[in-house]
């Protein structure tokens, strides 16, 4: 069974946005909504979001997308870490190109199980002091064909 496209939406100030029947948003710390722009909310320097995905059976890999950009100082680059049930899958850093854009990742089945599995999204400091992420959107599904840059 593949897992269907599932997003949840962070455009919107709600302390706990809306849940889909595999994908939700229990947990976040450093977080804060974003009124002043154009929505979303912004994960600041140390701080997280903790996704949780319920898998009924893993039949392969799964994609992740963020859609986000950075946020504060402009002009800097924000740098990320992506863990999947504690461990890492990416450290990588987005630059600043004022705009909202999707990074997507692909995540090995080998690194998912059967029941609940953590996807945390959690911004840290660099040398130049770095920069929060405002986060749009995050999206699930079954990975496609193609391998996602």
């Amino acid at each position: 069974m593949s897992l269907a496209k599932q997003t949840i939406d962070l455009s919107n100030a709600v302390r706990h946005p809306p849940s889909t029947p595999q994908f939700s948003l229990p947990s976040y710390s450093g977080c804060t909504f974003n009124s002043a722009g154009p929505g979303g909310w912004i994960v600041a320097v140390h701080g997280m979001m903790n996704f949780n995905l319920q898998l009924d059976s893993v039949d392969g890999d799964v994609d992740v997308t963020f859609v986000m950009e950075p946020w504060d100082p402009p002009l800097l680059a924000a740098r990320y870490d992506v863990l999947i049930n504690g461990q890492m899958l990416a450290h990588r850093t987005k630059d600043d190109d004022d705009r909202f854009k999707p990074h997507t990742l692909r995540i090995p089945a080998n690194m998912l199980q059967v029941g609940s599995n953590s996807i945390v999204l959690s911004v840290s400091q660099h040398g130049d002091g770095g920069s929060s992420l405002a986060m749009m959107s995050i999206t699930v599904q079954s990975a496609v064909s193609a391998q996602p840059e």
